[in-house]
Protein backbone atom coordinates (compact mmCIF):
# COMPACT_ATOMS: atom_id res chain seq x y z
CA UNK A 1 0.00 0.00 0.00
CA UNK A 2 0.60 3.32 -0.88
CA UNK A 3 2.63 5.08 2.48
CA UNK A 4 3.78 8.68 1.17
CA UNK A 5 1.42 10.99 0.26
CA UNK A 6 2.97 14.17 1.51
CA UNK A 7 2.92 15.16 -2.12
CA UNK A 8 -0.85 15.40 -2.12
CA UNK A 9 -0.08 17.86 0.41
CA UNK A 10 2.43 19.38 -2.23
CA UNK A 11 -0.57 19.53 -4.84
CA UNK A 12 -2.52 21.74 -2.09
CA UNK A 13 0.30 24.06 -2.03
CA UNK A 14 0.55 24.63 -5.59
CA UNK A 15 -3.18 25.34 -5.45
CA UNK A 16 -3.00 27.64 -2.61
CA UNK A 17 -0.61 29.88 -4.49
CA UNK A 18 -2.85 30.76 -6.78
CA UNK A 19 -5.06 33.01 -4.13
CA UNK A 20 -2.56 33.42 -0.75
CA UNK A 21 -3.15 37.03 -0.71
CA UNK A 22 -6.33 37.34 -2.89
CA UNK A 23 -9.84 39.66 -1.53
CA UNK A 24 -12.26 38.80 -4.37
CA UNK A 25 -14.67 36.11 -4.56
CA UNK A 26 -13.23 33.24 -6.82
CA UNK A 27 -13.36 30.02 -7.40
CA UNK A 28 -9.84 28.01 -9.01
CA UNK A 29 -10.56 24.70 -10.14
CA UNK A 30 -6.90 22.89 -10.33
CA UNK A 31 -6.21 19.60 -12.45
CA UNK A 32 -2.25 18.41 -11.88
CA UNK A 33 -0.11 15.55 -12.61
CA UNK A 34 3.02 14.19 -10.23
CA UNK A 35 5.71 11.44 -10.65
CA UNK A 36 7.10 10.18 -7.03
CA UNK A 37 10.65 8.05 -6.89
CA UNK A 38 10.02 6.98 -3.45
CA UNK A 39 12.38 4.59 -1.55
CA UNK A 40 10.39 1.34 -1.76
CA UNK A 41 8.25 2.18 -5.25
CA UNK A 42 7.53 4.74 -7.72
CA UNK A 43 4.17 5.97 -8.33
CA UNK A 44 2.24 8.65 -10.34
CA UNK A 45 -1.09 10.45 -9.09
CA UNK A 46 -3.12 12.72 -10.95
CA UNK A 47 -5.04 15.58 -8.57
CA UNK A 48 -8.36 17.23 -8.88
CA UNK A 49 -9.33 19.81 -6.51
CA UNK A 50 -12.10 22.92 -6.32
CA UNK A 51 -11.72 25.86 -3.88
CA UNK A 52 -13.67 28.71 -3.06
CA UNK A 53 -12.47 31.87 -1.65
CA UNK A 54 -13.90 35.08 -0.54
CA UNK A 55 -12.90 37.79 1.96
CA UNK A 56 -13.30 35.55 5.02
CA UNK A 57 -13.84 32.05 4.02
CA UNK A 58 -12.22 29.77 2.04
CA UNK A 59 -13.70 25.39 1.37
CA UNK A 60 -11.78 23.07 -0.52
CA UNK A 61 -11.86 19.41 -1.81
CA UNK A 62 -9.14 17.88 -3.09
CA UNK A 63 -8.98 14.04 -5.16
CA UNK A 64 -6.14 11.91 -5.94
CA UNK A 65 -6.26 9.73 -8.67
CA UNK A 66 -2.87 7.23 -7.94
CA UNK A 67 -1.22 4.99 -9.96
CA UNK A 68 1.45 2.43 -9.22
CA UNK A 69 4.37 0.81 -11.01
CA UNK A 70 3.38 -2.43 -10.71
CA UNK A 71 -0.16 -1.80 -12.51
CA UNK A 72 -2.61 -1.04 -9.44
CA UNK A 73 -4.93 1.99 -9.52
CA UNK A 74 -7.67 3.82 -8.07
CA UNK A 75 -8.45 6.56 -6.10
CA UNK A 76 -6.63 7.93 -2.76
CA UNK A 77 -7.98 9.11 0.09
CA UNK A 78 -10.05 12.27 -0.60
CA UNK A 79 -9.63 15.72 1.47
CA UNK A 80 -12.00 19.01 2.85
CA UNK A 81 -10.47 21.80 4.34
CA UNK A 82 -12.38 24.71 5.64
CA UNK A 83 -10.67 27.87 6.28
CA UNK A 84 -11.64 31.28 8.17
CA UNK A 85 -9.03 34.06 7.75
CA UNK A 86 -8.67 37.20 9.22
CA UNK A 87 -6.56 40.32 6.94
CA UNK A 88 -4.81 43.63 8.35
CA UNK A 89 -2.40 45.62 5.96
CA UNK A 90 0.63 43.23 6.01
CA UNK A 91 -0.84 40.20 7.08
CA UNK A 92 -3.11 37.35 6.33
CA UNK A 93 -4.07 34.90 9.81
CA UNK A 94 -6.15 32.08 8.74
CA UNK A 95 -7.21 28.88 11.08
CA UNK A 96 -7.99 25.25 9.17
CA UNK A 97 -10.37 22.59 9.53
CA UNK A 98 -9.05 19.51 7.79
CA UNK A 99 -10.99 16.16 7.65
CA UNK A 100 -9.40 13.65 5.43
CA UNK A 101 -11.86 10.82 4.06
CA UNK A 102 -11.72 7.08 3.79
CA UNK A 103 -12.10 6.91 -0.03
CA UNK A 104 -9.00 5.26 -1.05
CA UNK A 105 -8.54 2.05 -3.03
CA UNK A 106 -6.91 -0.46 -0.51
CA UNK A 107 -4.73 -1.71 -4.05
CA UNK A 108 -3.18 2.01 -3.89
CA UNK A 109 -3.82 3.34 -0.22
CA UNK A 110 -4.13 3.11 3.15
CA UNK A 111 -7.57 4.65 3.69
CA UNK A 112 -8.37 7.12 6.79
CA UNK A 113 -11.02 9.22 8.36
CA UNK A 114 -8.35 11.53 9.96
CA UNK A 115 -9.42 15.39 11.45
CA UNK A 116 -6.92 18.65 11.50
CA UNK A 117 -7.21 21.84 13.32
CA UNK A 118 -4.43 24.20 12.19
CA UNK A 119 -3.01 28.02 12.33
CA UNK A 120 -1.51 29.57 9.87
CA UNK A 121 0.02 33.55 9.28
CA UNK A 122 1.54 34.97 5.95
CA UNK A 123 3.57 37.90 5.84
CA UNK A 124 3.44 40.36 3.02
CA UNK A 125 6.96 42.27 1.71
CA UNK A 126 8.24 44.35 -1.11
CA UNK A 127 9.37 40.95 -2.83
CA UNK A 128 5.80 38.82 -1.88
CA UNK A 129 4.74 36.50 0.69
CA UNK A 130 6.15 34.34 3.24
CA UNK A 131 4.07 32.04 5.93
CA UNK A 132 4.40 29.17 8.33
CA UNK A 133 1.48 26.40 9.41
CA UNK A 134 1.04 24.30 12.19
CA UNK A 135 -1.45 22.28 13.15
CA UNK A 136 -2.61 18.77 14.94
CA UNK A 137 -3.97 15.43 13.54
CA UNK A 138 -6.05 13.29 15.21
CA UNK A 139 -5.74 9.86 13.45
CA UNK A 140 -8.74 7.28 13.00
CA UNK A 141 -7.02 4.59 14.90
CA UNK A 142 -3.58 4.05 16.14
CA UNK A 143 -2.80 0.96 13.53
CA UNK A 144 0.45 1.15 11.79
CA UNK A 145 1.45 3.58 14.66
CA UNK A 146 -0.52 5.81 13.52
CA UNK A 147 -0.36 8.40 16.63
CA UNK A 148 -2.00 11.35 17.00
CA UNK A 149 0.88 14.38 16.08
CA UNK A 150 1.67 17.57 15.22
CA UNK A 151 2.85 18.68 11.80
CA UNK A 152 4.08 22.01 10.12
CA UNK A 153 5.42 23.63 7.02
CA UNK A 154 7.02 26.94 5.96
CA UNK A 155 7.60 28.86 3.00
CA UNK A 156 7.91 32.21 0.08
CA UNK A 157 5.71 32.96 -2.62
CA UNK A 158 6.96 36.40 -4.81
CA UNK A 159 5.62 37.26 -8.56
CA UNK A 160 6.90 39.39 -11.04
CA UNK A 161 4.13 38.58 -13.69
CA UNK A 162 3.32 36.72 -15.29
CA UNK A 163 5.69 34.63 -12.86
CA UNK A 164 5.53 33.42 -9.41
CA UNK A 165 8.35 31.40 -7.79
CA UNK A 166 7.94 29.59 -4.58
CA UNK A 167 10.22 27.58 -1.72
CA UNK A 168 7.99 25.44 0.54
CA UNK A 169 9.46 22.93 3.26
CA UNK A 170 6.91 20.70 4.55
CA UNK A 171 6.98 18.43 7.46
CA UNK A 172 3.98 16.36 7.87
CA UNK A 173 2.84 12.18 8.59
CA UNK A 174 2.05 9.58 6.51
CA UNK A 175 -1.00 7.59 6.26
CA UNK A 176 0.99 4.23 8.24
CA UNK A 177 2.49 6.65 10.88
CA UNK A 178 6.33 8.01 8.85
CA UNK A 179 6.92 11.13 8.69
CA UNK A 180 7.72 12.58 5.23
CA UNK A 181 9.97 16.15 5.15
CA UNK A 182 10.17 17.15 1.52
CA UNK A 183 11.60 20.61 -0.14
CA UNK A 184 10.17 21.94 -3.47
CA UNK A 185 10.69 24.84 -5.81
CA UNK A 186 7.54 26.02 -7.44
CA UNK A 187 7.49 28.25 -10.58
CA UNK A 188 3.96 29.41 -11.99
CA UNK A 189 3.46 31.15 -14.94
CA UNK A 190 -0.30 33.34 -15.54
CA UNK A 191 -1.61 32.68 -19.30
CA UNK A 192 -4.74 34.44 -19.70
CA UNK A 193 -8.56 34.75 -19.17
CA UNK A 194 -7.55 32.94 -15.35
CA UNK A 195 -5.32 30.41 -16.67
CA UNK A 196 -1.76 29.66 -15.43
CA UNK A 197 0.86 26.73 -15.28
CA UNK A 198 2.63 25.70 -12.56
CA UNK A 199 5.54 22.85 -12.31
CA UNK A 200 6.83 21.64 -9.02
CA UNK A 201 10.39 20.23 -8.41
CA UNK A 202 10.73 18.29 -4.81
CA UNK A 203 13.57 16.47 -2.82
CA UNK A 204 12.89 14.51 0.37
CA UNK A 205 14.99 15.47 3.59
CA UNK A 206 14.86 12.43 5.22
CA UNK A 207 14.99 8.39 4.70
CA UNK A 208 11.09 8.35 4.64
CA UNK A 209 10.38 10.73 2.11
CA UNK A 210 10.38 10.40 -1.49
CA UNK A 211 13.37 10.89 -3.34
CA UNK A 212 12.13 13.18 -5.96
CA UNK A 213 8.74 14.53 -6.83
CA UNK A 214 8.18 16.13 -10.31
CA UNK A 215 4.48 17.62 -11.20
CA UNK A 216 2.63 19.95 -13.07
CA UNK A 217 -0.60 21.86 -12.55
CA UNK A 218 -3.15 23.44 -14.76
CA UNK A 219 -5.19 25.87 -12.96
CA UNK A 220 -8.71 28.09 -13.44
CA UNK A 221 -9.31 30.94 -11.31
CA UNK A 222 -13.27 31.65 -12.02
CA UNK A 223 -14.36 35.08 -10.91
CA UNK A 224 -17.70 35.58 -8.76
CA UNK A 225 -19.87 37.87 -10.63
Amino acid sequence: MLKNLTLFGMACFLAASNDVIANNDSTTVNLGHFYVDAPQQNYQFTSVSAKYNNKNWSGKISVPYIQKAQGANGIGNTQLKLTRQWRSQNYLVRTHIKQKLNTANRHVATGVNDSAIAFEINRGFSWGVGFVESGYWWRENKTYSRENTWYGSAGIISSIKPYTVGLLVDHKPTALGETDSVASLLLKRSISSGYSITALLGAGLNTDSPNTIIGIQLSKKIRAL
